[in-house]
């Protein structure tokens, strides 16, 4: 299933966020990045989806590398939003 609608694209270019369309995500990639966003765990987020791990690492790759950005600052303790992950969640529990 895709998603029928525009965001925030998280590709600053000369300080200006565009938008991007949505239609290149799954619902499933962008449930793993707005899990992730919430529980800031990788793990915690597939075990809420009934996903695998991997599943969620590859979905979250997925959609950063159709952004052309990081939404996340990865740490040994986990996940976190930076400005671009949080602007696309924020934007996304809106939908």
């Amino acid at each position: 299933m895709k998603v029928d609608t525009l965001v925030e694209r998280t590709r600053a270019r000369n300080g200006r966020i565009e938008s991007a369309d949505l239609h290149a995500f799954s619902l499933r990639q962008l449930k793993a990045v707005l899990r992730v966003a919430e529980l800031q765990n990788v793990t915690r987020a597939a075990h809420s989806l009934s996903r695998s791990q991997t599943t969620i690492t590859k979905s979250i790759h997925e959609v950063e590398n159709t952004l052309g950005r990081t939404l996340f600052v990865r740490s040994s303790t986990g996940l976190s939003p930076n400005v671009y992950g949080e602007t696309f969640s924020r934007r996304l529990q809106s939908i």
